[in-house]
């Protein structure tokens, strides 16, 4: 969902970006209310800050990943719906090679994909895979936790990076496998190989250009 000032709310429909009808456009200040009631508490001011912020709307049915950002016409939003628990590789159409490697006890697994192209949705099927599976601690650091993962065999443990540096939460994870869905910089991905190094398995999103 694409909420602008000027415009009325528009969606994405296989791929395009579309006008709801029976919608008004937002005016800026409307628009401005309506996106500022449902910032959480330190949003507001790190929308000021930063000009842009994010965050996971959850209210036990609908989940939803939000971003927020100051334009040349006021504030936007972009609203995208997650579903709240993970799908199983088959859901994601994986090869069996897939299912095998989250069966390794140490390396590197790399998602890599274009954006919009089911990467995060993929590690959130491995995680699971994982943690029906195998009894191992798992730790996720993502951006912003989207897929919710119950202890099955194993436990997951899942950590919100938003828009600090992933990498001194990778190091403090003493988990079996590690799962990376966050900006990574070259001390993250340092701290990545380490991981992996010492034994562990480490699966991380990438974006593919």
């Amino acid at each position: 969902l694409h909420l602008a000032p000027g415009l009325a709310p528009r969606v994405r429909v296989d791929g395009d970006i579309v006008t709801l009808p029976g919608f008004a456009a937002f005016d800026t200040f409307g628009l401005q209310s309506i996106v500022g009631d449902a910032l959480p508490a330190g949003k507001a001011a790190e929308l000021e800050a930063r000009g842009e912020t994010g965050f996971m709307f959850d209210d036990g049915t609908l989940r939803a990943r939000v971003r927020v950002f100051r334009e040349a016409g006021g504030t936007a939003a972009i609203i995208k719906l997650v579903a709240r628990h993970a799908p199983s590789l088959a859901d994601v159409g994986a090869p069996d090679d897939l299912g095998r490697l989250c069966q390794i006890d140490a390396g590197i697994v790399v998602v890599a994909g274009h954006t919009r192209g089911g990467r995060s949705t993929t590690l959130a099927a491995i995680v699971r895979a994982i943690n029906e599976t195998r009894a191992k601690s798992v730790a996720t650091v993502e951006e912003h936790v989207e897929c919710l993962h119950a202890p099955q065999r194993g436990v997951v443990h899942q950590r919100e990076v938003g828009s600090r540096p992933c990498a001194p939460m990778i190091r403090a994870s003493e988990a079996d496998v590690v799962a990376v869905d966050a900006g990574l910089d070259g001390d993250a991905i340092e701290a990545l190989v380490d991981a992996a190094e010492s034994g562990r398995l480490v699966v991380a999103v990438v974006t593919a250009h």
